[in-house]
């Protein structure tokens, strides 16, 4: 969420708290002053500013976030087969070249077992031989891909 959601998100709270009671509503930054020092609703606002936060948060939280991760949904989010190897998929995290086919330069790949639903860390030197390789815990749920994901800082394709 960026900051200008996160804005909006805290007004939003602070709106709800304000509304709890008569006495402090007009701390809400979604009243105003109306014609004649009447306080009235600014439904505006609130019109332009809650399909943002809904559409923010179920950005953040995709309805298939407990779904099992496949072979299918790991393509149409970009992974790749690792090599030869069709049971692993991988996604670069870095590279100082081309790694698609382990080229000669240092890289970082992220890796993901079908078949154990293992997460992995993989880092290679010049030739593409393994250098570093570390397991990392996680649930076989494409929502904890997506997060790994975003903490590596790897951007996932929005699947057609």
């Amino acid at each position: 969420m960026n900051k200008e959601l996160r804005t909006i998100a805290d007004q939003m709270r602070k709106h709800l708290e304000a509304i709890k009671t008569d006495a402090t509503f007009r701390d809400s930054p979604y009243y105003q002053k109306g014609v004649g020092g009447w306080w009235e609703w600014d439904a505006s606002s609130l019109a332009k500013h809650m399909p943002l936060l809904a559409r923010a948060f179920l950005e953040e939280h995709p309805a298939d976030d407990e779904t099992p991760v496949d072979e299918e949904w790991l393509r149409s989010v970009g992974f790749l087969p690792n090599g030869d190897d069709l049971s692993e998929f991988a996604r670069k995290i870095w590279s100082k070249g081309d790694t698609e086919d382990y080229g000669d330069k240092p890289a970082m790949h992220f890796l993901w077992s079908i078949v154990d639903h293992s997460a992995w860390l993989e880092a290679y030197g010049t030739g593409g031989e393994t250098l570093c390789l570390v397991e990392l815990a996680t649930k076989n749920t494409r929502g904890a891909v997506r997060l790994m994901c975003r903490s590596l800082g790897i951007e996932l394709k929005v699947p057609t």
